[in-house]
Order: structure tokens, then sequence, then C-alpha cells
């Protein structure tokens, strides 16, 4: 048991347990994050959204529809409407009768366990991203004592200003989906970030992402890439300076590492 677990005690390099052990378990559920933490990973990685009534859910779509039996909306539903579907049954039989996670169910389960990559998604894509949202988030945070081992990522930008306004002691990371135009050091710079996230696509070559991942370093940020399922691509990574690779298949990389 690691409770009270710092983000500084968790050496570099670290595998990232992408929505736990998403490869073989359902995704942003209970059991696939139980497995990651159990098989050892120093990280796990999740998706936050809000329901109609104001409950923050671990789900990464903005629609039920891949990951339920349900279809819908998120934003659109009541956490007890969410309860009526089964989250789990699409990966096999064996899972069937999963619910979608509470937060303050993965807060309970694993605060102060492991470090979280808290995936921040917006409300709706058209609107600016809800303070009083992001203050539900950190007060739960602040309320299961693991701010050191949490930090907040977000491709919604608008999100980080919000951030910095109620929860400037929480570590954020700006991401870059596959946006090369974006400057996500300096992002990362101008929102008090201390990490950056974005896929190979981001960097476009070995070199580019040496190149990336220095500057980044010189500047005193780390470096999460998304993502690597084989361990022969997570050593190439390190090899070129990221510090945390993240994986579907956490087990595999990390014992081939």
């Amino acid at each position: 048991m690691r409770h009270g677990l710092k983000e500084v005690h968790v050496k570099y390099p670290r595998v990232c347990a992408h929505r736990g052990l998403m490869a073989f378990m359902p995704e942003n559920t209970l059991p696939s994050l139980a497995a990651a933490v159990a098989m050892g990973a120093d990280e796990i990685e999740f998706d936050l959204r809000c329901t109609k009534d104001g409950v923050i859910v671990c789900i990464h779509d903005y629609t039920i529809d891949r990951v339920s039996d349900g279809t819908g909306c998120v934003w659109d539903m009541t956490y007890e409407e969410l309860l009526q579907y089964d989250f789990g049954g699409k990966m096999g039989s064996q899972y069937k009768g999963l619910k979608i996670p509470t937060f303050e169910q993965i807060l309970q389960a694993f605060a102060g366990r492991v470090i979280m990559n808290i995936e921040l998604k917006a409300m709706r894509p058209e609107d600016p991203y809800p303070e009083e949202i992001i203050q539900k988030i950190v007060a739960l945070i602040e309320q299961y004592e693991c701010t050191e081992s949490v930090y907040f990522m977000s491709l919604d930008h608008r999100a980080f200003p919000v951030l910095q306004k109620v929860a400037p002691h929480i570590q954020r990371a700006p991401g870059s989906g596959y946006n090369p135009n974006l400057d996500l050091v300096q992002a990362a710079l101008d929102f008090g970030g201390k990490k950056i996230q974005f896929g190979f696509d981001y960097a476009g070559s070995d070199e580019a992402l040496k190149a990336l991942c220095e500057r980044a370093h010189a500047q005193g940020l780390r470096c999460n890439i998304v993502l690597a399922d084989e361990p022969e691509l997570a050593k190439r990574y390190f090899a070129l300076g990221v510090d945390t690779v993240f994986s579907n298949n956490y087990q595999y990389v990390a014992q081939g590492l």
C-alpha cells in the first residue's frame, strides 16, 4: 500500500496505465483501474465528465454509445439514468453489469496509492469550461487528501485559466491532441504547467521528438507520450527523452522494459 504517495517520490521514466488496463478490461472502470494498480503501475490515467445533475463520472467519449449498451450524451443524462446501463458487457460476459464509476469512487479506491493523470473533458464542446465543475473536482481531491499525487491534463485549453485560479497548487499538463501547430512547451509555461502531453504525430519524427523533450526539460517540464503498447516502442521513446509512456497494456509493456 502506498497511502500518502506524492508525485515527487515516483521516479522516471515510468509507464502510465491508459484508462486502466484497457487492452483487456472495460476502459475507465473500477476493475480496469484496480488491475493496473494491483500490477504495480506507478500512474493511471482516466477521463472525467459531468452529468446533467452535476455528478463527476469517469468516461472518455461524450456519448455512452461505444462503451455501454445505451446511447446518448453524458451531459443530457442524470447519474441515476446512467446507472441503468451496462458499461462492461461489450468486453465480455464476465464484465457484464459494470456501472460507470464516479470520480469519488475512484478516489475512495486509489487516493494516495498511485499517481493519477486526470483528463478533464468539457461539458459541451461549444461551452467555456465551467468553473463550478472544476471547483467540485478540486474539492473532492482535497477531501481525499491527494493533491500531491494527482495532476490535470486537458486538450481543451480553456480549462487551464480556470485551474490556475481555482487550484494553483495542483499540477497541470496541457495536451496537444495531434495539433503540430501548437507550441506545447510555451502553452505549459503560460499555464504554469509542469508537464506536457502529446502523441508521436505531434513531433513527427524521432529527431523532432528528441528536440522537443530536450527543450521541455530545459524549461523544467516532464514529457508524456500517448501511447506505446509494445515494449520496444516504449524503450525507443524513453531513449529519446520521454519521461512517461502511456500504454493500453500496462503489464506487457512494463515487464518488457
